[in-house]
């Protein structure tokens, strides 16, 4: 949480362009598609570090509530 920027190392094994916005921020797109945004937020003198998996509406086409919670445990496992 301390070092965001380190999300950006992740693009070195998986396809996918770093994003504007939080303080470090990729997009991946790990099934044919299927986005994600990741988003990470370092720690400030109020707040505690703080990461975001954001899909587009659109996988619920491909996965059901559930499912969507293990693919996001998934992802958070692999980077």
């Amino acid at each position: 949480g301390k070092q965001p920027e380190s999300l950006y190392t992740v693009l070195e094994r998986f396809p996918g362009v770093k994003h504007e916005g939080a303080d470090a921020a990729i997009v991946l797109e790990p099934l044919a598609g299927v986005t994600v945004l990741i988003e990470l937020w370092g720690p400030d003198e109020e707040f505690g570090a703080e990461a975001n998996i954001l899909f587009d509406k659109s996988i619920t086409s491909f996965f059901c509530t559930e499912d969507i919670i293990v693919f996001s445990e998934i992802i958070a496992h692999s980077i």
